[in-house]
């Protein structure tokens, strides 16, 4: 991760978010593109990257923020399954 910009990691996050909660229907607009300055082809990289993050994270040793955000005034986000079908659209992978 330390490879990317800040710029370029918060733009793959939102469209990792995108992809995760709109799944075929999340697309990345040319607006995004205009206001982030990015297009996929140069999130995809990033993309991948936390995809191999979020996929593993039930197996780190690290389980405090995870556990944390499993509680229900977090709308437990953290038990959120994150398949890589959903992380990255087939088509898009290089």
């Amino acid at each position: 991760m330390l490879v990317f910009k800040p710029s370029q990691i918060a733009a793959s996050a939102l469209w990792l978010a995108i992809k995760i909660l709109y799944h075929d229907k999340g697309r990345w607009t040319n607006d995004l593109i205009e206001y982030s300055r990015y297009n996929e082809h140069h999130l995809r990289p990033c993309v991948k990257d936390m995809c191999i993050l979020f996929t593993g994270i039930e197996r780190c040793s690290l389980q405090m923020v995870r556990k944390k955000f499993s509680l229900a005034r977090y709308n437990k986000v953290a038990l959120i399954r994150i398949t890589p079908a959903g992380c990255v659209d087939r088509k898009s992978s290089d």
